[in-house]
């Protein structure tokens, strides 16, 4: 009885907040990534993209590409289950940080993608660290019965 009661509990404000920021910040890469698969070089070039960079994210490897797209789908389905407070939020950003250790390590080393990401090379890991950090939230919360 004493779960159900906290699981049905009004979410605090940090956690709404949060949540709603990932799920934006989620959507907004859903649209780089779709677009980066549908429009490719028109729209890295249009994004502000170097030569050099356009390059880079136009011949990586599908996987990595793969890899990628995983990561950005599993972080926004991970961010909804936040909102609707399902315990699956913990299992789909480990699946985001996942996709995102795989492009980071090829980028990091495996390609020369730290020279073609410039001054952005770091943010593969930021990304991942944020995961990281959600998936290990959404685990606490389901072990206080907030996550259902």
């Amino acid at each position: 009885m004493h779960m159900s009661v906290r699981a049905h509990s009004r979410a605090p404000w940090y956690f709404t907040f949060s949540a709603w920021a990932f799920l934006l910040w989620s959507a907004l890469a859903a649209f780089d990534d779709t677009m980066g698969w549908l429009m490719r070089d028109a729209y890295f070039k249009a994004s502000g993209m170097s030569p050099a960079q356009v390059n880079y994210f136009s011949t990586l490897p599908l996987v990595v590409k793969l890899a990628s797209t995983v990561s950005i789908w599993s972080g926004m389905a991970g961010a909804v289950a936040l909102l609707t407070r399902r315990r699956m939020a913990s299992i789909m950003f480990a699946i985001a940080a996942l996709g995102t250790a795989v492009f980071t390590g090829y980028t990091w080393f495996l390609s020369a993608g730290i020279a073609a990401m410039g001054m952005l090379w770091f943010m593969p890991a930021v990304i991942g660290g944020v995961t990281i950090v959600l998936a290990v939230y959404a685990v606490r919360l389901a072990g206080r019965g907030f996550l259902r």
